[in-house]
């Protein structure tokens, strides 16, 4: 399913700049991180209705795919968390 990829990759895009932002304590990507975590929860919940309009899916790979999806939805909530982490840190390091 192409949607499991592109929401994968999203996930994991932003896994890496929520990365990158914390150890360079650069908070110009976080809002978009953020953003970004919605919009996969948006996918997954996509995934999730068309998996059960393919013909040919039996209820064990609707529950891998199901499976999958949590995993990448966790991937994105654990960017954003880090995104938030660094917004917070920002304000607490200023004078």
């Amino acid at each position: 399913m192409k949607l499991i990829f592109v929401s994968g990759t999203e996930a994991i895009d932003s896994h890496d700049k929520a990365v990158k932002s914390f150890l360079s304590k650069d908070v110009t990507s976080c809002n978009e991180i953020i953003e970004r975590q919605r919009e996969i929860e948006k996918l997954g919940r996509e995934i999730s209705s068309q998996s059960f309009l393919i013909p040919h899916m039996n209820a064990v790979a609707i529950c891998a795919v199901c499976s999958i999806r949590d995993s990448i939805e966790r991937i994105a909530e654990w960017a954003a968390n880090i995104a938030e982490s660094v917004i917070l840190r920002s304000y607490e390091e200023k004078p």
